[in-house]
């Protein structure tokens, strides 16, 4: 995937939660599948969330060597957004796969939360409002898709999911 010639800079795996072990971190669990869904649908895959730290990453050296490191970012949406502004592309490994464990209680959803929110307003000092609009802004009618499936599959743990988001 990596090459000179592909201009490919930055590829990531695939993130898959292990077994749940209380009801918060089993809601978590099948939320984290509906964002999975319309992550991996919105651009092919190839999009902001789905650079997320559990993702894993590899990156050629080139595109690692331009990179600067600022303090209290979000990582991985940084190199994203980097990686977008030198011209690079980002490539989705299917064969990659890490487990990851989902939060196991409301307290840690909120911290959670919390954080995505104040380190994505980080941002905003290296790159402009236009740009990080365009990159969060998951179109209203995929997540909608996913979340309509998701409450035909399971209509309690779609709105015990949405409680959480509410929560937060």
């Amino acid at each position: 995937l990596i090459t000179k010639k592909s201009k490919v800079g930055l590829v990531v795996g695939k993130a898959e939660s292990v077994e749940p072990t209380t009801h918060v971190e089993e809601i978590t669990c099948f939320g984290a599948e509906i964002k999975r869904k319309a992550i991996g649908e919105w651009k092919s895959g190839n999009n902001i969330y789905s650079s997320v730290g559990h993702a894993m990453k590899a990156l050629p050296r080139e595109f690692a060597e331009e990179l600067t490191w600022p303090k209290r970012v979000p990582e991985d949406a940084y190199v994203y957004l980097r990686l977008k502004e030198l011209g690079y592309k980002m490539r989705v490994s299917s064969k990659a796969r890490v487990k990851m464990r989902q939060v196991r209680n409301l307290g840690d959803s909120l911290t959670q939360s919390r954080k995505f929110v104040t380190k994505k307003k980080e941002l905003i000092k290296y790159f402009s409002e236009d740009v990080l609009s365009k990159e969060y802004k998951l179109p209203l009618k995929i997540l909608l898709k996913h979340f309509s499936l998701a409450l035909i599959k399971n209509p309690y743990m779609t709105l015990m999911y949405v409680g959480i988001v509410f929560l937060n």
